[in-house]
C-alpha cells in the first residue's frame, strides 16, 4: 500500500530462492486464512492478547485509522488502489501505473463503536462513500476529515446518526501521479492543528478556503486548520513520511521510507530525501542508526497509557508492512534529545499476508494495528496488476495485555460527557483521552461563560498532565494571559513549563512580559524546556532574543543536537528579517563569532541576510573558502540596483593576484547564473581584465597534474586529488598533500604528473590505505614512477596503510638520463581504508602550490562574459611548446568545451594521455587551434583514440560523439569500418542520442548496420538464464558481495549507511528473490520507476546530454550522470528536455560483472533480507 519503496530498478517478485534464504516476499504464495486461523499465526510478548475488531467485507483495504471523542473507530478502506476512479482532480496515470478505473469512487470510511472485552463491536456503520482512494482521516467532533483525490474535505453528520450528510472541500488540490502516499496521517493534536504528511514523487498546490496555500514536492509534512481557515508547511524534506503522532512532551514523530524509519520533527528543519539540499544548517538531526531491516515503514503511536505494563509504556510501535511486524523503540533521552533504542519485535505474524500499515492508541488504553491484508505489498516493486494483487481483503486488531497485574480497558465517550468530565479526562493517564477530552471542551465549551472559571482550577492545579491540556484549551479559547504566563513559569514540573513554550508559540502577538517570560524559558535548568522556548522565540523574532539564543546553543550538550539545532533555526529565523543597522549589539555577536553565524546568515536564503552579509564586511571574517559561499550568496540575493556597486566595491578590495581574483569572479557568476539575471558591465570589465591579465602572466612551464578516470583515456575535469594539510611521521605537523580521501573513498580515480628528468634520488610521503588492517593488502592504491617514452613502470610502492605519512625513497641512478612521471592511482572503492595522499616530494615543483592552475575557470569566463581576445591567448598557451603538457591541456580542453564538434571535444580531452607519441601530440595541439577549421587528420586521430579505448571508455566516447551531427557520422563509419561494435549504436545512452538528432539518413544507416545482429533482448535473456543457474548452483559469497556493492553500485545506491542515495536505498532489498534482483541488475531499463527516469537534454548549442534530474537551483537545473556525479546547467541554455523510459544503471552491467562477481553480488543482496 502505501509508503513502500520506489526503488530505481530493483523491484517485484521472486519464484525460485536460493537455499539459505529466508525472507519475507513482496509476493506471498500461500492462500489467505480466515481472520481466526490468521489470529493463530500471531506472535506477541508473553501476557499480550491479539482480539479481531473488524475485517473484510464490512471494511475493505484499510489505510487510516482514527478515534474520536465518542470512543468510535473511523476506517478508511479502499477498492481503487492502486487506480484512482476517474474525477476532477485525477492526474493522467503514467503507462506502467495505468490500469482498469472506475467510472465513479467506491471507497468509504467505515465507524467501528461499541467495541466489547472480547474486540467485538456493537455497530458498524458506513460514514461516507464514494471516496477516492481515501488515505487520510481525522474525527471532528461533528463528522470527519478525509482526503479524497484530490482534496482535503470536510464531512458533516448533522443528525448523528454515523453517517456524513454534507460535506465540503477545506483545502486543495494534493498531487496524485503516485497514489501510495498522497496527504495522509491526519492527526489533530492538543493544539488544535491537524498535522498530515505528503507522499513521495507527488506536487500539490494546496490552498485553502480563503486562498491561502502552500507548495510542496515529494515528502515533506504540513498542518492545517480544521476550518479551512490556515495550513502551513512544517518541516521539509524526507522521501515518503506516512504515520505521524506525538508523544507527552509535544514532540512530532513521523515514520518514512528511505530516510529513516523514525524521525523527531523540529519545526522549519530540512531532513534527509532524494537528492534534495537543505538549508545550509545540515540536516535535521536522526533518531535512529537503522533502517529496521527494511525501507518499506508505516505507521507509528506513541504509547502512554495504563494498561500497558511499565516496560512497553511510553515507546514508539512502528509497523513495517514488507516484513510484517510491528517494532517496538523505547526512547532514550539526551537532554531534549529523543534516541530510538529498540527492542524486540512487538508483533511478528506467521501469515505472510499480514501487512500493518497504521497503529493507534486507543482511549480505551489498548494499541490498534490497521492489517492491509494482501499478498503483495509494494507499489512500485510489484507490477500494479499482478494477479495476486489483492483490492478487498483486510482486517484491524486490537492488542490488549492480560498478563500479571493487567489492568481493565476503558472505554470513554468523551461527545456526552459534561464539562465536569471532559475536566477530569484532562488529566487522564492515556495520552489519547487527554488530546480528544481538550479538542472537545474547546470544540463544546469555548462560547460558555462559565467554562474560564471550570478550567482555571485544573489549569492551577496539581496533576501536571492536567495542567498542560487545560492550558492549550485557555490558550485556543482564550488566549493564555499574562498572569497565567507568569504562574506556569513557576511550576515545578518542566513538562508544564515546556508546553507553556508551546503555548505562546503559537500566539501571533507578544506582550513584553510574554517576551520576558520567553527568555527566561530560554535559561531553563531543563533542556526540554530550553528546546521549544528557541522554537518559539524562532517563531517570533526580535533582536533581544538573538543573544539568549546563541547562549542556548552554546551552553547545550553537544550530544544534544535537537536542542542546537532548533536553536539556529531559530537564529536564521531572526537573522533572515532582522535590520542589522537598527541592532548593533547583534552585529557586534556575529562579528565576535564568525565561524557559527556565517553558515547561519546564508541558510537564510533571504534578501535580508545577503544586505546583512554586505552590511558586516565579512570580507574581514571569512576565510578563503567562506568568503566564495558568501560572494556567490550575495550575488543571487542582493537587491539588483546595488549589484554593480557591492561587485565595484569588491573588486577595490579584491586580491591583486589575477589567479585569486579568478576564483572570486567564478563565485559571483555562480551566483548571477543561478539568479537569471545579466551581469552589470562592471563585471564583465572585471572578467575581461582579470582573464586576459592571468593568461599573459600564469607560468605555463610549471610541473603540473592532470587527473582521468580510472582506465579511462580522457581528462578528468572532476579532480579526486585534492590539496590537504596533513601530518607526518618525521614531527611536520602540516604540510600540503594531494589527498582522495576529500572527495569520499568511494571515488576512484588516477592522477598523473607531468613528465620531468630522472633525479639521482627522489623523495617523497605518503599515508593511506589498501582495505582493512585485518585484510591482506591489495594493489588498488598505489604510486608507481613510469619512464616517460615507454610507460614501463620503475619504481612502485603501496600505501602504508597508516594515517601518519611514511617517507619514501627511490633511489634513481639506474635510469640515468631518462624523463619519467608520477602516477598515483586510488583504485579502492571500499566505504573505509580506501584513501591515499603524496606530498613534500624533493622535486618542488610536484608539490601542491598555492596558487591556482585556472585555466579551466579562465575559459568559463570568457565563454560567459564573450571576452573573445583571450580565446586567442588560449590558443597561445596550447601552441606554446615550452608550456607543459598539463597546462596546454587544461587550455585545450578549456578551449574545446566551446566547440560545436564534439570529435574536437574528445581529442582534446585526450591529448594528455599516453596514447599520443609527442610528434601526434604537436599535430593534436595544431589541430585543435586551427583558426581555418583545417584539421585534415582529425578522423585518424579519433579512430587511434576509439581503437585505444578499453570498452568502458569507448561506449562513454561513442556518447559523447552522438551528441551533434559530425560526430555521429563518425561513430558510423567506425561501426562499419569494424573499429567499434555495432551493439554500440542499441546502447541506451547512445541511441537516445541518435534519436534526437532526427536524421533519415542516420536512423536508416542505424538500421542497416544493426539489422543482422543478434536481438539483444535474447542475449540478455540467456545471460539471466545463465547467472541464475549459476547463483543456485554455487550459492555466492556475501562477503565478497559487500565488496562489490561498494565497487559497483554505491555511487548511486546506499545500503547498511554505505553510498550515495542517487537512487533508492536498498536495505532489505534481497526480500525480492532471485529471479527479480537478476532482471532488474542485469537488464535494469525493463522496469524503471518514472521518479528516476534520465532526462534527454538539448542545449542551446545543439549539446544533447543524459541524467537524473536532481533538483532546481534557482535557474541552474541539476543533473546526475550514470557515475553518480552532478553536473548543472542553466535554464537559459536549455533548448528543450524531455523525460526518457530509461535507467541511468549501465545497461551493458552483465557484461561488465564477471559471473562469480554476479553471484557474490546477488548473494550480498539476497542476505540483505535476513535481520
Amino acid at each position: 500500500m502505501h509508503c513502500i519503496p520506489v526503488w530505481l530498478v530493483i523491484a517485484l517478485s521472486f519464484s525460485i530462492h536460493l537455499p539459505v534464504l529466508e525472507a519475507a516476499p513482496l509476493v506471498v504464495e500461500t492462500d489467505p486464512l480466515p481472520p481466526e486461523e490468521q489470529r493463530a499465526k500471531f506472535h506477541l510478548p508473553p501476557g499480550f492478547e491479539i482480539q479481531l475488531i473488524v475485517s473484510e467485507p464490512i471494511i475493505g483495504q484499510p489505510m487510516n485509522i482514527s478515534f474520536d471523542a465518542a470512543g468510535r473507530l473511523y476506517i478508511t478502506s479502499s477498492l481503487e488502489y492502486p487506480y484512482p476512479a476517474k474525477g476532477d482532480g485525477v492526474e493522467p496515470r503514467e503507462e506502467r501505473f495505468d490500469g482498469p478505473t472506475s467510472e465513479t469512487p467506491r471507497d468509504w470510511v467505515t465507524v467501528v463503536e461499541g467495541i466489547g472485552p472480547d474486540g467485538k463491536p456493537a455497530k458498524v456503520t458506513r460514514f461516507a462513500s464514494g471516496l477516492n482512494i481515501p488515505i487520510g482521516n481525522v474525527p471532528t467532533d461533528d463528522g470527519a476529515i478525509v482526503f479524497s483525490i484530490p482534496n482535503i474535505v470536510r464531512y458533516y453528520d448533522r443528525d448523528g446518526d454515523g453517517k456524513a450528510e454534507e460535506h465540503e472541500v477545506l483545502y486543495g488540490k494534493v498531487g496524485n501521479l503516485d497514489t501510495h502516499g498522497m496527504a495522509a496521517s491526519f492527526t489533530r493534536w492538543i493544539d488544535g492543528w491537524v498535522y498530515a504528511t505528503h507522499g513521495f514523487r507527488n506536487t500539490s498546490d494546496i490552498k485553502g478556503k480563503n486562498g491561502q496555500g502552500i507548495k510542496l514536492n515529494s515528502g515533506n509534512t504540513f498542518r492545517f486548520k480544521a476550518d479551512g481557515s490556515a495550513i502551513e508547511q512544517f518541516t521539509w524534506g524526507q522521501v515518503n513520511p506516512f504515520g505521524l503522532c506525538f508523544d507527552h512532551w509535544g514532540n512530532a514523530y513521523t515514520a518514512d521510507c528511505h530516510s529513516m524509519p523514525l524521525t523527531m520533527l523540529l519545526r522549519g528543519a530540512y531532513y534527509s530525501s532524494f537528492g534534495k539540499p537543505h538549508d545550509g544548517l545540515g540536516y535535521g538531526p536522526d533518531m535512529i542508526n537503522h533502517l529496521h531491516g527494511s525501507t518499506g515503514i508505516c505507521g507509528v503511536a506513541y504509547y502512554q497509557a495504563p494498561q500497558f505494563p511499565a516496560e512497553y509504556q511510553e515507546c514508539l510501535y512502528l509497523c513495517n508492512p514488507v516484513n510484517g511486524q510491528v517494532h517496538r523503540d523505547k526512547l532514550d533521552v539526551h537532554g531534549s534529545t529523543l534516541l530510538a533504542n529498540s527492542q524486540p519485535d512487538f508483533i511478528t505474524c506467521d501469515d505472510g499476508w499480514f501487512r500493518p500499515v497504521d497503529v493507534k492508541l486507543g482511549p480505551d488504553g489498548a494499541l490498534y494495528v490497521a492489517d492491509f491484508y494482501n499478498a503483495v505489498i509494494g507499489h512500485y516493486e510489484v507490477p500494479l496488476p499482478h494477479p495476486r494483487r489483492d483490492r478487498e481483503k483486510g482486517r484491524v486488531w486490537r492488542i490488549v495485555y492480560t498478563g500479571e497485574g493487567a489492568k481493565p480497558l476503558e472505554p470513554v465517550n468523551l461527545a456526552t460527557a459534561r464539562a465536569a468530565e471532559l475536566l477530569d479526562a484532562l488529566a487522564s493517564p492515556n495520552i489519547t483521552v487527554r488530546t480528544l477530552a481538550t479538542n472537545e471542551f474547546v470544540d463544546r465549551y469555548s462560547d460558555d461563560t462559565d467554562a474560564p472559571n471550570r478550567l482555571l482550577d485544573v489549569l492551577l492545579g496539581k496533576n501536571e498532565a492536567g495542567q498542560v491540556s487545560a492550558m492549550w484549551a485557555w490558550a485556543r479559547a482564550w488566549r493564555m494571559e499574562d498572569q497565567f504566563s507568569e504562574q506556569l513559569l513557576k511550576s515545578q514540573s518542566p513538562l508544564v513549563r515546556t508546553h507553556l513554550a508551546r503555548c505562546l508559540a503559537e500566539q501571533t502577538e507578544w506582550s513584553d512580559l510574554v517576551q520576558l517570560t520567553v527568555s527566561s524559558l530560554l535559561e531553563d535548568e531543563h533542556p526540554m524546556v530550553r528546546r521549544p522556548a528557541a522554537d518559539a522565540a524562532g517563531r517570533h523574532p526580535q533582536p533581544s532574543f538573538v543573544e539568549p539564543l546563541w547562549n542556548a546553543w552554546q551552553s547545550a550538550d553537544p550530544k544534544d543536537t535537537q536542542l542546537v539545532h532548533t536553536a539556529r533555526i531559530a537564529l536564521r529565523n531572526h537573522l533572515a528579517v532582522l535590520d542589522i543597522a537598527q541592532a548593533p549589539a547583534v552585529a557586534d555577536l556575529v562579528k565576535a563569532h564568525p565561524s557559527e553565524f556565517l553558515p547561519i546568515i546564508m541558510a537564510t536564503g533571504s534578501d535580508a541576510g545577503a544586505e546583512l552579509l554586505v552590511t558586516l564586511d565579512t570580507t574581514k571574517l571569512a576565510d578563503d573558502a567562506e568568503r566564495l559561499k558568501i560572494a556567490t550568496f550575495i550575488a543571487q540575493r542582493i537587491a539588483e540596483p546595488k549589484l554593480a556597486g557591492w561587485i565595484t566595491n569588491l573588486r577595490e578590495h579584491s586580491q591583486k593576484n589575477p589567479l585569486d581574483s579568478l576564483t572570486e569572479l567564478s563565485a559571483i557568476d555562480e551566483g548571477l547564473r543561478a539568479r537569471g539575471i545579466e551581469a552589470p558591465e562592471v563585471m564583465r570589465q572585471w572578467v575581461a581584465d582579470v582573464s586576459i591579465a592571468a593568461l599573459k602572466t600564469l607560468p605555463r612551464d610549471q610541473l603540473g597534474w592532470l587527473a582521468r578516470p580510472l582506465g579511462g583515456v580522457t581528462l578528468d575535469t572532476d579532480e579526486l586529488f585534492v590539496p590537504q594539510q596533513r601530518a607526518s611521521a618525521d614531527g611536520n605537523a602540516a604540510s600540503p598533500f594531494f589527498n582522495s580521501i576529500i572527495r569520499g573513498e568511494q571515488k576512484t580515480g588516477v592522477f598523473q604528473s607531468d613528465a620531468f628528468d630522472l633525479p639521482t634520488n627522489l623523495s617523497f610521503f605518503i599515508a593511506g590505505h589498501n582495505d582493512e588492517p585485518s585484510r591482506p593488502a591489495q594493489p588498488n592504491n598505489i604510486v608507481r614512477l613510469r619512464d616517460a617514452a615507454t610507460n614501463e613502470v620503475l619504481q612502485e610502492v603501496l600505501p602504508p596503510r597508516n594515517d601518519m605519512a611514511q617517507k619514501i625513497e627511490w633511489d634513481l641512478q639506474p635510469f640515468a638520463g631518462r624523463r619519467g612521471f608520477i602516477e598515483v592511482t586510488d583504485g579502492d572503492d571500499r566505504g573505509a581504508y580506501a584513501w591515499l595522499a603524496v606530498g613534500r616530494f624533493s622535486i618542488e615543483g610536484l608539490n601542491p602550490r598555492d596558487s591556482k592552475n585556472s585555466f579551466a575557470t579562465i575559459a568559463q569566463l570568457v565563454r560567459r562574459y564573450q571576452i573573445a581576445e583571450a580565446a586567442e591567448l588560449l590558443k597561445s598557451v596550447i601552441r606554446d611548446p615550452a608550456a607543459s603538457l598539463s597546462t596546454r591541456t587544461r587550455a585545450a580542453v578549456a578551449m574545446a568545451a566551446g566547440h560545436s564538434d564534439p570529435r574536437i571535444q574528445i581529442l582534446a580531452s585526450t591529448v594528455g594521455s599516453s596514447l599520443w607519441t609527442p610528434e601526434q601530440r604537436e599535430k593534436l595541439f595544431a589541430g585543435i587551434t586551427s583558426s581555418d577549421g583545417a584539421y585534415p587528420t582529425l578522423s585518424e586521430d579519433l579512430e587511434l583514440v576509439m581503437r585505444a579505448a578499453p570498452q568502458q571508455a569507448q561506449t562513454f566516447l561513442a556518447a559523447v560523439l552522438s551528441q551533434q551531427p559530425a560526430g555521429a557520422s563518425q561513430l558510423i563509419d567506425f561501426v562499419r569500418r569494424g573499429i567499434v561494435s555495432a551493439h554500440l549504436l542499441r546502447r541506451p545512452e547512445i541511441a537516445q542520442r541518435l534519436a534526437a538528432l532526427s536524421s533519415e539518413e542516420l536512423n536508416t544507416a542505424i538500421a542497416d548496420l544493426t539489422k543482422n545482429l543478434p536481438n539483444e533482448d535474447e542475449a540478455t535473456l540467456k545471460l539471466l538464464a545463465a547467472r541464475k543457474a549459476d547463483c543456485i548452483a554455487h550459492g555466492g559469497d556475501a562477503a565478497r558481495g559487500l565488496e562489490l556493492f561498494k565497487k559497483h553500485c554505491a555511487a548511486c545506491h546506499q545500503m547498511r549507511g554505505e553510498g550515495q542515495k542517487i537512487g533508492p536505498q536498498l536495505d532489505g532489498i534481497g526480500i525480492r528473490g532471485l529471479d527479480r534482483l537478476l532482471e532488474d541488475v542485469l537488464a535494469p531499463n525493463r522496469n524503471v520507476d518514472a521518479a528516476f527516469r534520465s532526462a534527454t537534454v538539448v542545449t542551446t548549442n545543439g549539446q544533447i546530454l543524459i541524467g537524473l534530474p536532481r533538483r532546481v537551483d534557482g535557474e541552474t537545473h541539476v543533473f546526475a550522470d550514470r557515475l553518480g556525479k552532478e553536473f548543472s546547467l542553466p535554464r537559459s541554455e536549455i533548448e528543450s528536455q524531455t523525460v526518457s523510459p530509461l535507467s541511468l544503471m549501465p545497461s551493458n552491467f552483465g557484461e561488465l560483472l564477471p559471473e562469480s562477481d554476479s553471484r557474490d553480488l546477488l548473494r550480498f543482496l539476497l542476505d540483505s533480507a535476513k535481520k
